[in-house]
């Protein structure tokens, strides 16, 4: 993407889309229940794959949270460097055994595809998964039946926040991403994404989560790439 589209693409998003947002928000809040409830389901039934209801997102669907996170997302979304068939970036992240600096393409190995997320296919391919910034941290856009985790405001509490994530055992690496969110800025990872990169390549590329975020899509980029 070059610079004048960037550019165009975030005053569309900061002069018309963050305004009707945010009309969208006092209208949801202060004058219609009705609306509030319909993107209540809608995020509801995204979600219910892994175990959130329609109840844990009422009311919070609309609040200055929700609309931070939805511009965040979104700017990161214009800014990314990782698109399908460009050479996939490589910044630094922090491994959560040792807490050494590492580079996210560390983890690939020649002629493998390294999933960064997760996923099936251990024997054709490699996965990871990038702790990054907390989407719906406990001082932001909270919603119920969630893991109490705040801002993180040092990387002690985002490490601390990825050992919770570790103890889930996940079947693959867990690494952290820096303060200065040098691997969600350069993948757009917020809320969540998934990319398959192949020596050194980005060979699919993930919509943004929790819609885009298609766990099946990579399954079916596997089976007919490995």
């Amino acid at each position: 993407m070059n610079l004048a589209t960037r550019w165009w693409r975030w005053l569309v998003l900061t002069l018309v889309l963050l305004p009707w947002e945010v009309v969208k928000l006092v209208v949801a809040r202060f004058f219609s229940r009705g609306m509030d409830t319909f993107y209540t389901k809608m995020l509801g039934s995204v979600m219910k794959e892994i175990g959130w209801s329609e109840a844990d997102y009422a009311g919070s669907v609309y609040c200055i949270g929700y609309v931070r996170q939805w511009y965040r997302s979104r700017v990161l979304d214009i800014g990314k460097e990782a698109h399908r068939g460009d050479t996939a970036p490589n910044p630094n992240v922090i491994s959560l055994t040792d807490r050494k600096l590492t580079k996210l393409l560390d983890f690939a190995r020649e002629g493998r595809p390294l999933v960064i997320n997760f996923g099936k296919f251990r024997d054709r391919a490699d996965f990871i998964i990038v702790y990054i910034e907390e989407a719906h941290a406990s001082d932001g856009w909270r919603f119920k039946n969630n893991y109490d985790i705040n801002v993180h405001r040092s990387i002690d509490d985002r490490m601390k926040a990825a050992e919770e994530l570790a103890r889930l055992r996940p079947r693959c690496p867990v690494v952290v991403d820096t303060m200065e969110n040098v691997a969600n800025t350069a993948y757009g990872g917020l809320y969540e994404r998934l990319y398959v990169v192949r020596d050194g390549m980005v060979e699919y590329e993930g919509e943004r989560g929790p819609g885009g975020y298609k766990l099946a899509e990579v399954e079916g980029w596997l089976q007919e790439h490995c």
